[in-house]
């Protein structure tokens, strides 16, 4: 059986994305020293509750979600333009 790759996604659009004070942040999952997983951001805000019980959360969802609104910027350190 052969299985085929998904396709690159160079804008990260379907990545999860958090908008953190009109910010818009990749999400990544982080490890603590114990071993047990928590949500953080990519320019490394680390989120304690879950991202979607989170009161500094104010929208979640993929990337392209939140492009096209002017009151949200992209984070430059999450959203480097060398990446996209």
């Amino acid at each position: 059986m052969t299985v085929d790759p998904p396709e690159f996604d160079p804008e990260l659009d379907g990545h999860t994305s958090a908008v953190i004070g009109n910010v818009c942040h990749a999400i990544i999952s982080e490890y603590d020293e114990s071993g047990h997983s928590y949500s953080a951001t990519e320019c490394g805000v680390r989120l304690e509750d879950s991202l979607f019980s989170n009161d500094r959360v104010q929208k979640s969802g993929p990337k392209h979600d939140f492009t096209d609104d002017a009151d949200i910027e992209m984070c430059d350190d999450c959203w480097p333009e060398d990446v996209i």
